[in-house]
Order: C-alpha cells, then structure tokens, then sequence
C-alpha cells in the first residue's frame, strides 16, 4: 500500500503557510490528532479547511479531508471535490492483471488454468 498523504497548495494557502501544508497519516509529525477548522482566502470568500486523522480497525492510517464554503469561492473547483468525478481514480490501469490459478500445477500436467482479469 502507498502512503497516505495530503498536500494541500495554492496562493490562499500559501498565505497561511508558506510551502503550503503537508499531512501524512503514518507519522502525524506536524498534528498528532488532527487540526482545527482552517481559514483561507478572503472575508468574502473564504473556505475552512480540517484534517482529521484515523485508523481502521485492522491499524490501516487515514486522513479525513473536510472542507467547507467552496461554493462561496466564485471559482470553479476541480478534482473529486468539485466538477470532476471519481472515474479516473477507479480506473484500473492497463498494467494491472490478476492471475488466479485455480488447480496448482494444472498447466505441468496438461490441465487448463482458469485467469480473470
């Protein structure tokens, strides 16, 4: 499994940090249990950020993004967030294939193995 991080860039938040901000659900160096609301951009329109972090019940790490008032931006917002949708992310790639071999050592002995993908 990949690692479970967020970076968060961009002028308003460059404002409120310079480098921007950076989250990683296996170390939680920077907020061991996650932040309070954030507040970027103007008064007019300003949007409130929060990083939660969590576990599963296994201890697989996670981060909850919630943000809030993005409509309230006047700008269109892109990504799973806002005007574009989870179908690339679930597309699986062409180099992803899944062998499963029904009968260990059925292709030795002449036998058909059976391969979903």
């Amino acid at each position: 499994m990949g690692p479970q991080t967020l970076n968060v860039t961009g002028q308003w938040v460059y404002g409120h940090r310079q480098g921007g901000l950076h989250f990683n659900a296996r170390t939680r160096s920077q907020h061991p249990k996650g932040t309070n609301w954030m507040h970027f951009g103007t008064r007019k329109h300003r949007i409130e950020m929060k990083v939660v972090y969590g576990h599963t019940s296994t201890g697989t790490s996670y981060l909850n993004f919630l943000v809030r008032h993005l409509k309230a931006t006047g700008y269109p917002v892109g990504g799973l967030l806002g005007e574009d949708d989870h179908t690339e992310a679930a597309t699986t790639s062409s180099n992803c294939r899944k062998v499963l071999v029904l009968l260990q050592g059925a292709v030795e002995e002449g036998r058909s193995a059976a391969e979903a993908s």
